[in-house]
């Protein structure tokens, strides 16, 4: 996706780095491949709007539009997998505008309107966009969505010049918003609330994970295609609005079904299917902040045994470790790892590691994924060191939007062979 600090995303090198012995981690390199550009359905010119409209299954259908055409043509962003496929769809095209339909759905693209001398709400309030209006409906023809306008506003972040941008939508009266990833604020409806969709780890009610993925009662669901900061107001004023801070085009996925099955069985489709997790995982798992010792850990699980409290996983918290992004244990608090895994495996209970994609300066691999240029970076080219905005200074992160750099950790069980 052309939307942010393509600095980041230039000019990278080849190679990686292989676990640490001391610990059972999988680190998997993500693929590198792209999508090629996209093959729409239709590029609609609508007075200079350049409109996209593609489909991915028979209910299924994204929708891009950016005032430049290779951006309005351009593939999806980070965490899209699925391909386009136009098969079941059709377009029509009349006086009134385009018409794509399946079998499920239709999206009309109204046609621009006809020039003519501009009213006086016109000339005083006339957008700087030309304007575009697109409906999707129901097989049946009832509407289920429409978006009234969108937008690109210029600015600059970090130096680039780049653009704010978003897209408004109607919000019927009896219209109500679900989902949009972990909230723990208690809110299960989002009707008349605007939400920061971000990954904010010190939110006032516990930490917040937003999946800009948002499903309702019309029998439609909305995927958001911009990693950036977003801003959602969900049926506010009787509008739907989604802001994002920074990108050079409008784009989304709109997935239609009769029940949240279908509409999550969508999203499964352009975005992955979730691998089940063990069995384990269903269970109780007791986490706190740290266990200091492997002792301790023993000693919480035979707790819960004596007790006769069920207890299916412990979870080994940060600072297990003898630096942050050496991958290892510090064997003063943990000095036999494996025997403290078998243990809790005659107990019946599982283990999990916390693992961190943080490296201090003084690891063993700073120096050499530094010389890669695989961490985040500031303005001036520098890996960033910790977080800016929580005054932490706890090692450099590993740039995920770079393919060579980007790896999936997984929480290793401790149940591996741990060797020193």
């Amino acid at each position: 996706m052309p939307l942010t600090r393509r600095s980041f995303l230039d000019n990278r090198p080849s190679g990686w780095i292989r676990p640490a012995k001391a610990v059972c981690l999988a680190l998997i390199l993500a693929t590198a491949g792209r999508l090629a550009v996209a093959t729409p359905l239709a590029l609609l010119d609508r007075g200079g709007s350049q409109v996209s409209i593609e489909s991915y299954a028979p209910n299924i259908v994204r929708i891009t539009i950016s005032a430049d055409k290779d951006s309005a043509l351009a593939p999806p962003g980070l965490g899209i997998i699925g391909a386009a496929d136009a098969t079941g769809w059709q377009h029509r095209i009349s006086a009134s505008g385009d018409e794509f339909s399946s079998d499920i759905m239709s999206v009309e693209v109204k046609a621009p309107p006809s020039p003519g001398a501009p009213s006086q709400m016109e000339r005083y309030f006339a957008p700087s966009l030309p304007p575009v209006s697109l409906t999707i409906r129901k097989a049946g023809g009832a509407p289920i969505l429409h978006m009234s306008g969108w937008e690109m506003a210029p600015h600059t972040v970090n130096g680039e010049k780049t653009f704010r941008v978003g897209a408004t939508f109607d919000a019927p009266a009896d219209e109500h918003y679900y989902g949009l990833g972990q909230n723990q604020e208690g809110i299960l409806d989002y009707r008349g609330r605007t939400i920061d969709c971000k990954h904010l780890y010190d939110a006032p009610a516990g930490e917040t994970v937003c999946v800009p993925f948002m499903v309702t009662n019309r029998g439609y669901g909305i995927v958001w295609d911009n990693p950036s900061e977003t801003v959602i107001s969900a049926g506010l004023h009787g509008h739907t609005t989604w802001r994002s801070a920074v990108g050079e085009r409008v784009s989304y996925f709109v997935i239609a079904g009769a029940t949240l099955d279908e509409l999550y069985a969508g999203y499964r489709r352009i975005s992955g299917a979730t691998p089940l997790p063990p069995k384990a995982a269903f269970g109780y798992i007791q986490s706190k902040a740290r266990y200091e010792t492997q002792q301790e850990i023993l000693d919480v699980a035979a707790g819960y045994r004596a007790r006769g409290y069920p207890l299916d996983v412990m979870v080994v918290d940060w600072f297990y470790w003898t630096r942050m992004g050496q991958l290892d244990f510090d064997p003063s608090g943990f000095p036999d790892p494996a025997a403290m895994n078998q243990k809790l495996h005659d107990q019946g209970v599982h283990s999990i590691i916390s693992v961190w994609p943080r490296f201090e300066k003084e690891s063993r691999y700073f120096d050499f994924l530094a010389a890669q240029g695989w961490f985040l970076r500031d303005r001036n080219g520098n890996p960033a060191d910790g977080l800016a905005e929580r005054s932490d200074r706890a090692g450099a992160l590993i740039d995920s939007t770079n393919p060579q750099a980007k790896v999936t950790v997984s929480s290793a069980a401790l149940h591996c062979s741990f060797s020193r």
